[in-house]
């Protein structure tokens, strides 16, 4: 178990079933975890999405709602602040 990795793929964008055309995305999808069931965050724009994905909170809460970044006012651990070995 000390050598597994996770790849994270995000697709930004793109209705899940739109996979279903997409003969790489299948061959990924046969030997990994996957959901096609995730749902956004309002607004559905790119940095406030992956923000609250990474964060584990709503944009109520970090403070971004368009793709222009500021920095949090009061910091947030992540899941990679989280996941760290």
């Amino acid at each position: 178990m000390k050598n597994k990795k996770t790849l994270l793929i995000l697709v930004d964008g793109m209705r899940p079933d739109a996979l279903a055309n997409c003969k790489i995305a299948q061959e990924v999808m046969a030997d990994s975890v996957y959901t096609l069931d995730a749902k956004t965050v309002m607004p559905s724009v790119t940095l406030p999405c992956h923000t609250s994905m990474f964060h584990s909170v709503p944009p109520e809460r970090h403070g971004i709602t368009t793709n222009l970044y500021i920095p949090f006012a009061r910091p947030i651990n992540g899941l990679f602040e989280q996941v760290k070995p």
